[in-house]
């Protein structure tokens, strides 16, 4: 999981417990947990959500606890093989 979307959870409105730890999720929509009511715990530990999806998460979900300890960062591709890497070193096919 990447990216959660706008009414993910539609029809979802008992769920009062969801685990999303541990995937790869960088962006999280507004709106994408609209109709949990009655959700108290948000788990998103250890992904790479970015810093103001975070910020609304809080705005967005007042009274549910949300776990959102141990962000990744992402890193870019040049950061991880090294300055050598070039643009016309890239085949495109």
């Amino acid at each position: 999981i990447t990216i959660i979307e706008q009414g993910a959870f539609n029809g979802l409105n008992s769920l009062r417990w969801l685990y999303l730890e541990d995937n790869q999720i960088t962006t999280i929509q507004q709106g994408a947990f609209n109709g949990l009511g009655r959700l108290k715990f948000l788990f998103l530990a250890r992904n790479q959500i970015a810093k103001q999806d975070q910020r609304r998460l809080r705005q967005e979900l007042p009274g549910v606890e949300i776990d959102l300890e141990n962000q990744r960062k992402l890193v870019g591709l040049a950061t991880i093989l090294g300055p050598e890497i070039r643009k016309e070193n890239i085949i495109h096919r």
